[in-house]
């Protein structure tokens, strides 16, 4: 996942930025800056219930999908963002097993978009999803971003400094430690290679949990957002519990590790903005007609915000979350993984860019729809 430079001529070709052993990490985004990235959480657990003179073995695992693309609104005079709009893609869930049961389900904003700012009481979420306050502090760390987890000062490569990871399981609060590793350039950026130490204890279910972790990552050194990380976690809890109104000791132990991919657009190093500092303006989706375009192979379908892609007979569904002029970008869901696009009209056709193919796409003779409820 961290990509080190192999070849001693790639190292001496690095301009001298990159070569520098120090270096400002702090979070600093402009507003337009569009992240798209996936975190996904796996989690095992082995627990031991011993209640009523019985004791019971119950294993149990947890999962979890998070693609969303956030798009910064709005910034203060520091760079920290005080507005942002993040959709969820449709592919966003939640698994457990237990007891050799399954269940598979879509997370609570799967499809969705909401607004985040911040309020004197905290992050405001729009529209109020309504979910429960340990998913309302997920969904408010897609406005802290990396915030809690950067020095906000210069370092040297090797120096340590104290921070914070929300994404723990339980109620568990803990303390990291974060590690400058090295620095070196990535497609043209300037990186940061990231170590991380873990430590947390908390509650889980009236049981007392304690662990460690560690991990790594890698943070654009210009914005302070993370490219990528990766943490593994492991720990045991024992304590006292509830169980259908009786009182049960739980002892077990727990194992799991997160993930977390990211792509940056439209990245500019923010200058000393205003609070309040709009985006550029974006355009609003024409939701009236319904346009088709193929080169024969491919098929794109485009109704509103919503897309279909058609290749070799399958069919993948994904939304438009941005237009801007003739250019637009969104994601489609294949087997169940959110892939980004790109296009842009040109004349009366299509030109659609992913995963670094390109494909030239005609409009279908009479493929153009108008809603016949659309006002005129």
């Amino acid at each position: 996942m961290i990509r080190l430079a192999t070849a001693l001529g790639l190292l001496i070709a690095l301009p001298l930025p990159i070569l520098a052993q120090e270096v400002l990490l702090k979070l600093n985004v402009a507003p337009g800056t569009r992240i798209i990235g996936e975190e996904q959480a796996d989690m095992e657990m082995a627990l031991k219930l011993a209640m009523a003179g019985q004791t019971m073995d119950l294993d149990q695992t947890v999962g979890s999908r998070m693609p969303a693309i956030v798009e910064i609104l709005e910034v203060d005079a520091d760079g920290v963002p005080t507005k942002a709009r993040v959709s969820f893609d449709a592919a966003a869930s939640v698994s457990s097993t237990a007891m050799g049961q399954s269940q598979d389900a879509a997370h609570v904003l799967a499809g969705q978009t909401v607004t985040l700012s911040r309020g004197p009481s905290g992050t405001v979420i729009d529209p109020d999803p309504g979910i429960d306050p340990a998913q309302r502090a997920e969904i408010a760390g897609y406005l802290d971003l990396s915030r809690n987890e950067l020095p906000g000062r210069a370092i040297s490569v090797g120096d340590s400094w104290p921070g914070s990871i929300s994404a723990l399981p339980g109620e568990a609060t803990g303390e990291a430690t974060f590690t400058l590793n090295g620095l070196r350039s990535a497609d043209g950026r300037e990186v940061a290679d990231i170590s991380i130490g873990l430590d947390f204890s908390g509650d889980m279910d009236g049981a007392t949990m304690t662990g460690t972790g560690s991990g790594q990552g890698v943070i654009d050194v210009a914005t302070g957002l993370w490219l990528d990380s990766s943490i593994d976690v492991t720990g045991s809890f024992e304590g006292t519990a509830q169980e259908a109104g009786i009182e049960a000791q739980v002892s077990g132990t727990m194992s799991g590790s997160t993930t977390y991919t990211a792509r940056l657009e439209n990245v500019a190093a923010s200058t000393g903005a205003s609070e309040g500092t709009p985006a550029p303006t974006t355009e609003t989706v024409d939701r009236t007609e319904t346009e088709t375009f193929t080169d024969g192979t491919l098929t794109v379908t485009l109704t509103g915000d919503q897309v279909e892609i058609i290749q070799n007979g399958q069919t993948y569904p994904g939304r438009i979350i941005s237009t801007e002029g003739d250019a637009l970008s969104g994601t489609f869901t294949a087997s169940g993984t959110a892939f980004p696009f790109e296009a842009r009209r040109e004349g009366d056709g299509l030109v659609l860019t992913s995963g670094g193919t390109t494909y030239v796409l005609a409009r279908e003779p009479g493929a153009t729809t108008a809603n016949p409820l659309a006002g005129q």
